[in-house]
């Protein structure tokens, strides 16, 4: 979906603050793995498509998964 405010550039100048907040959130609510999850948004800040890369969406998937591994465990998934 289309995502027009909020925090874009919280982890820097190419955006993906809202994405790394809502794979937490993914996380922290299903006790899965976001990585590999395949939901794709676009975002649209003041006209401009600043859509995030494959290569940005793995990575803030992956860091995602790490913070919430470390802090709570492998314990804490399930399978």
């Amino acid at each position: 979906g289309e995502m027009t405010r909020g925090d874009l550039y919280h982890d820097g100048t190419t955006g993906g603050g809202q994405y790394l907040n809502a794979c937490v959130w993914f996380e922290m609510l299903t006790k899965k793995s976001v990585v590999g999850n395949p939901f794709r948004p676009f975002y649209v800040y003041k006209g401009l498509d600043m859509t995030l890369s494959e290569e940005k969406i793995a990575l803030l998937q992956n860091a995602a998964h790490k913070a919430v591994l470390t802090a709570y465990g492998e314990e804490f998934y399930e399978n």
